[in-house]
């Protein structure tokens, strides 16, 4: 079977770490353009991974007719938008996480891949996660047995040390400035708490990536039956690894 032609939409940190070494990497996969409004960046990244064309943005790409599938990781608040034209050209898509910032816009992504008879599928590769399948097979566990009552919120988490371990390669920069899409604002929100709602996302990046836990799992199930306001907790540490 001849290999997949294939696109890349996005030029920043997944693109440069993971995505682009890795289907470089693949026989049945052929890397034959890229697409990155950052001019610098993309020519950068063209020239380092040696890919034969380079496309201004994804608008340009999904009209070269040899591309098959297109790969796209960008902000946000913008890749779910990026994502639903290159299906509506009749591109197969593979995006990074999330899909998209609401359920409206969701539906839009799959709408447009059945309109176009296209493909879609989404980097949620934690789902196949070997501790993340062990919490679920305990969820599973305890709904059969009733334990917790009804179990109707869970959260895991998996505190592993550093996700980009052995991504330790150099990556190419400029001081052009990334695209971002606007920051949606919630339409319960009253007016007069917008401005604190804002500053308080401003900070949000800082806190999630500015701890550093190293090796330790913890995993918490609460069981909430809501009809006799009875919370049950369960907080435990899963005895399963998988380190490499």
């Amino acid at each position: 079977m001849a290999p997949v032609k294939l696109g890349y939409v996005g030029c920043g940190f997944m693109a440069q770490k993971v995505h682009i070494p890795n289907f470089l990497s693949i026989s049945e996969c052929d890397l034959v353009a890229i697409a990155e409004v950052r001019a610098e960046l993309g020519q950068k990244v063209q020239d380092r991974y040696r890919v034969p064309k380079l496309y201004k943005d994804h608008l340009e790409l999904a009209k070269d007719n040899e591309i098959e599938a297109v790969a796209v990781s960008a902000d946000f608040a913008l890749q779910g938008e990026i994502a639903k034209d290159l299906l509506s050209a009749g591109k197969c898509v593979f995006m990074e996480k999330p899909m998209a910032v609401s359920i409206k816009q969701a539906k839009s992504l799959l709408e447009a891949a059945k309109s176009a008879n296209t493909k879609l599928m989404v980097g949620y590769m934690k789902r196949y996660d070997a501790g993340n399948e062990l919490v679920k097979l305990n969820v599973t566990k305890f709904r059969e047995t009733g334990e917790l009552g009804d179990i109707t919120y869970v959260r895991n988490h998996g505190f592993c040390g550093d996700w980009i371990c052995n991504l330790d390669t150099p990556m190419e920069s400029t001081n052009e400035v990334a695209p971002s899409g606007p920051r949606k604002v919630p339409e319960w929100l009253p007016a007069d708490q917008v401005g604190s709602y804002l500053e308080e996302l401003s900070s949000l990046k800082w806190r999630v990536y500015g701890s550093h836990l190293s090796r330790v799992e913890s995993h918490t199930i609460v069981g909430m039956n809501i009809r006799r306001s009875i919370f049950s907790m369960v907080g435990s540490i899963l005895g399963h690894r998988r380190y490499y």
